[in-house]
């Protein structure tokens, strides 16, 4: 009777062991459209996704290959768009300083507005050497492009080869300049096999003018034009939830829920037509826990002949609560919409075994899984990263995530209950077989 006992209780400690990650452990799956003969699969993770966590920091996120397998995975920054300016610009042939003995006046022809039209060396230089067949020295005026210059583009005059270095200077009168360096410039080769290297980038530069000498001797070729650039990484455009309201327990209280944990980090208070209200934010992940504040702002939407203004995004720190409350000031008129901005995240994984490929999500406790990128993907961040292939995650019409629920936390959900009931049970076995003992003991005589 013991023995029995005591497998008894074994039996239901075992209940207590974590379950394995095995895709049926999951409360959703959806399937990965992996291309033919991928091995490190990008993919961007859908709102179905967000709307099956069960937790945040997307540790309850799996991706299982056809046999079952759990697979590497890595999460990529969020995603940011370089945003790109040209314009082009002439080149305007610099005259060689004067020699000793020769007496030189540079003129200089503007526009009203100061852009430059004409350089010239007035008068010619008496007992001067002849000029060069190239000019040796140009100057560009900056102004086209209209925004700090990051890079410029040389464009030669002339097709043949050349190489030589070019120094640059920049200024604001023609009469003050200062030095940004010197770079090697090229173009050689034949044909269509040809290097080339007329790109010079820049930190950014604000002044009027730019000089370029050649600094090698006579220019190894005549220079046409300019191409100024202004290039700058900006975030990726966000998609926006958009929450109705409900009426809270004070006036001017309003509440909102999120339909999944998503990565929020902008939020838009859209008040009626010619409103101005104060307004306080507060976010919490359950109805469970206490609204924590996550600031205030004044939005506004006013009417004008000339179209209409609204309050700017409000920048917050990126969180997943579900649930959100506004309380405005003063509290008269409907309640606002609240729009929430969110990036969907990057995944990579790597595509080993045979698919079909799963992400699976909705197991509450798991610990995170991901890998750091660098060890995943080989010379990430560098030219030698291998490329990566482009998945998509499927959610078929069909298929709707698992309802999670929002208003306790994670260890009150069902399965923690029956793991507590479990435990429960076994305490009780346990202490009804040490009371056997006693009584066994007490009975000997």
């Amino acid at each position: 009777m013991k023995r029995s006992l005591l497998s008894l209780a074994l039996l239901m400690g075992s209940g207590l062991a974590p379950a394995g990650e095995r895709p049926a452990d999951f409360a959703t799956r959806l399937p990965i459209d992996v291309p033919p003969g991928a091995a490190l699969v990008r993919i961007t993770l859908p709102e179905a996704a967000y709307a099956a966590l069960a937790g945040p920091d997307l540790a309850d996120l799996r991706i299982f290959n056809g046999a079952g397998e759990a697979l590497p995975v890595t999460r990529l920054p969020a995603p940011r768009e370089i945003s790109r300016i040209t314009a082009q610009t002439p080149l305007l042939a610099l005259p060689d300083p004067p020699t000793p003995g020769g007496e030189a006046r540079l003129r200089i022809s503007r526009t009203p507005d100061g852009t430059l039209l004409r350089v010239e060396l007035d008068p010619p230089t008496p007992g001067g050497t002849s000029p060069p067949t190239r000019p040796a020295r140009y100057l560009a005026d900056l102004q086209p492009l209209g925004h700090p210059i990051t890079a410029v583009v040389l464009n030669p005059a002339e097709p043949d080869p050349f190489e030589g270095s070019l120094s640059l200077e920049t200024s604001d009168d023609l009469a003050r300049w200062q030095s940004l360096g010197t770079e090697r410039v090229l173009a050689i080769g034949q044909g269509a096999t040809r290097v080339e290297r007329l790109r010079i980038e820049l930190p950014g530069i604000r002044a009027r003018y730019l000089r370029l000498t050649w600094t090698t001797g006579p220019a190894p070729v005549g220079l046409a034009s300019l191409a100024l650039e202004h290039s700058a990484a900006g975030e990726a455009p966000r998609q926006w939830l958009k929450l109705s309201p409900q009426p809270g327990d004070a006036p001017g209280e309003w509440r909102y829920a999120a339909p999944g944990l998503f990565p929020f980090d902008r939020l838009r208070v859209e008040v009626e037509a010619n409103s101005v209200a104060q307004v306080r934010i507060a976010s919490r992940a359950s109805r469970r826990e206490p609204w924590r504040f996550r600031g205030g702002l004044t939005t506004y939407r006013i009417k004008q002949p000339g179209g209409e203004i609204a309050a700017p995004d409000h920048v917050l720190p990126l969180g997943r609560d579900p649930l959100w409350q506004l309380t405005l000031e003063p509290p008269g008129g409907a309640g606002p919409t609240l729009a929430l901005g969110w990036q969907p995240e990057t995944l990579v994984f790597a595509a080993r075994g045979e698919p079909p490929y799963t992400l699976a999500l909705g197991q509450a406790r798991l610990p995170a899984a991901f890998l750091p990128a660098a060890s995943l993907i080989p010379g990430h961040g560098t030219e030698r990263a291998p490329v990566l292939a482009e998945g998509r995650v499927l959610t078929p019409a069909n298929a709707t995530p698992s309802p999670i629920r929002r208003d306790a936390p994670a260890w009150q959900d069902g399965r923690g209950l029956a793991l507590w009931a479990v435990l429960v049970l076994g305490v009780g076995v346990l202490g009804w077989m040490a009371a056997g003992l006693v009584r066994a003991r007490a009975s000997k005589p």
